[in-house]
């Protein structure tokens, strides 16, 4: 007989839910830019400074911790898009005197749409979230007793209570950093679509050749700079025009731009994605059977490159002549007097239209008609390429599959494989086991190149294990920019390992992306000057919203009325995070573990090592 007391009652179940947040909802009919129907968008929103307070009232009141031995508080915010809808949340950290760090996380938006754009945002959840930022990035933080001894947390210009026993109240400033993916901090730095051409923490333009004067007047962004561009920017007579990639002001000009932290992960992701990339160009190129057709459109890539080069280099050097020069000065003027009739228009203006139109022509004929024409041709040939390597990825014989079945043995899944890129689990899978993985890839790729193949045996063991050498490094980069409070010499070590896995990169012909380039400029900055360094500060717990959020959504997808289901979402969430739910979780958990004897050997981390100290 288990009891009466072996289930707990509804009543009991639903006080772990009391004191939730309030949701709202709220929903729009949007246009996408450039598509002519409207789509249905809906959300929910929660006051972030309302949300995390909450939260660590609970936490701390669960932890039976006096108010004045929390010492430190740091809220890391982000949000990122995946699986049809928008997250936005906060990872919270608070340090005890005692050194103990109680985490968390909380998530605070849920926006359902297709795409996220920042005008979609700023019409939608970035009111609510932005007068919660501000609170918490300028309001101090209040944790104090009441009269019946539970612990209270408040952001508030003023003391919330009359309490002054000493133990009983702290105040405390929170230090706010923003996080997510390049995309997601260009939006909010007012740099939208702009990621991948312009560096977020600097002046560096990417994706493009600079001269050695253009490299030393590259600067460090401030958020004063940013706003003033951002204003020019909006300008009437400015609109749509740009400098340094910004279009309108910061959402957030509260928040320091030094505070916008390095996304690890989602770089992470960027290089390692490059590297096997990279590899896979060199495998269909030199060592994979081809068909005359995959020949020729192969042969056909570097000359269309070639071609867009020289004729875009033309072009800005006939823009820069006189010719170029006047054709600019009459498009202004033409602009500038194009309110006036065509009554009015006088000769002068009759002949300087003439002349624009005909200036204009010859730009047309001899660049712009040319570049597209050839842009087109190589967007069409490499669209063949990839459906050729698809089909051919699907034969069993083929070599692509061969590397596939090793990269299975570690884990690494088929849908994230085939789909073009691998997710952050299966990058970090890659690189744990590198010297498994290229050992392996070298004996496929000897025993399957074709007959004609111009690469020996030996130039294919020494591809692998420049491959295999370069994961190494970044994987020992990565792991030094992760470390918690990270010391003088863990900064010097990082240093030294992002320098090789830089150059040789580069020695394997892959390009300086942004993502490369914050990796060697500005981590190693973070790394010194900011408190706890990067790596309590990541946004791997943003990417875990997806995965809560698409729970949720099909735990309660029959509820139809959407405030409801909001609010039921809310009681479900703020139940299974109750401090008291999740100790027991840990506790049963625990509990259920085996006792094993003896400690397993981690083989894995202890080859890694070995394998970086050899590369260095």
């Amino acid at each position: 007989h288990l009891g009466p007391g072996f289930c707990p009652t509804r009543r009991r179940v639903s006080m772990l839910s009391e004191g939730h947040g309030v949701v709202t909802y709220g929903c729009i009919n949007f246009t996408y830019e450039g598509k002519p129907q409207q789509e249905f968008i809906e959300w929910s929103e929660k006051r972030i400074d309302d949300e995390i307070s909450r939260y660590l009232q609970r936490h701390l009141q669960s932890h039976s911790v006096k108010p004045a031995d929390v010492v430190y508080v740091q809220a890391v915010v982000g949000g990122d898009h995946g699986d049809t809808a928008f997250q936005f949340g906060a990872s919270v950290s608070a340090e005890l005197s005692d050194g103990q760090i109680i985490e968390f996380e909380v998530s605070v938006c849920e926006l359902i749409c297709r795409k996220d754009t920042g005008k979609l945002i700023e019409l939608t959840i970035l009111p609510t979230l932005t007068s919660g930022l501000i609170v918490m990035a300028t309001s101090p933080l209040y944790i104090y007793k009441d009269a019946e001894g539970n612990i209270l947390c408040k952001f508030s210009e003023t003391c919330p209570t009359t309490t002054t026993e000493h133990g009983t109240m702290a105040i405390l400033q929170v230090d706010l950093y923003v996080t997510g993916d390049l995309a997601f901090q260009a939006m909010a730095l007012g740099k939208e679509s702009m990621s991948g051409h312009w560096c977020m923490q600097c002046t560096m333009q990417m994706q493009c050749t600079l001269t050695e004067a253009q490299l030393n007047e590259v600067k460090m962004w401030t958020m004063e700079e940013l706003c003033r561009l951002g204003d020019e920017a909006e300008q009437p007579r400015r609109k749509g025009e740009t400098m340094f990639g910004i279009k309108k002001k910061p959402w957030w000009p509260f928040i320091p731009i030094t505070h916008y932290m390095i996304p690890l992960l989602h770089c992470m992701i960027g290089v390692g994605n490059q590297l096997l990339d990279m590899l896979r160009d060199i495998l269909n190129e030199h060592l994979e059977n081809m068909t005359h057709t995959e020949e020729r459109v192969r042969a056909s890539i570097p000359i269309l490159k070639n071609m867009i080069t020289e004729t875009a280099a033309a072009r800005d050097i006939w823009d820069a002549s006189t010719e170029g020069k006047l054709c600019k000065t009459l498009k202004r003027k033409v602009l500038e007097a194009g309110k006036a009739s065509a009554q009015q228009e006088s000769t002068h203006a009759m002949d300087e239209r003439m002349k624009l139109n005909e200036l204009e022509d010859h730009r047309n004929r001899e660049f712009v008609l040319k570049l597209e024409k050839a842009r087109n041709t190589l967007r069409d040939h490499q669209n063949k390429l990839k459906m050729m390597r698809t089909s051919k990825v699907r034969q069993q014989d083929s070599i692509e599959t061969k590397m596939f079945s090793v990269l299975k043995e570690i884990g690494v899944e088929l849908s994230s494989y085939h789909g073009g890129s691998l997710n952050g689990k299966d990058i970090r899978k890659v690189m744990a086991n590198a010297s498994y993985i290229f050992n392996s890839f070298a004996i496929i790729f000897k025993g399957g190149k074709r007959p004609n193949c111009r690469l020996s045996d030996a130039n294919i063991d020494a591809l692998c294990l420049q491959f295999r050498e370069v994961f190494v490094l970044w994987d020992g980069a990565f792991s030094l920019a992760r470390t918690i409070n990270p010391t003088e010499m863990d900064i010097k070590t990082y240093r030294m390992y992002v320098d090789a896995a830089a150059k040789g990169s580069k020695d394997l012909r892959c390009t300086v992306t942004p993502k490369v380039h914050i990796m060697l400029e500005h981590v190693e900055w973070q790394m010194r000057n900011i408190w706890g360094g990067l790596g309590d500060k990541m946004e791997d717990w943003v990417e875990r919203l997806h995965q809560d959020g698409k729970r949720d959504r099909l735990q309660f997808r029959t509820v139809q009325n959407p405030l409801i289901r909001s609010i039921a979402r809310e009681k479900a969430h703020s139940r299974a995070m109750h401090p008291d739910v999740i100790a027991k979780t840990m506790k049963i958990n625990e509990g259920n573990k085996r006792n094993l004897t003896e400690s397993k050997t981690d083989l894995v981390g202890t080859q890694r090592k070995r394998d970086r100290k050899s590369v260095v």
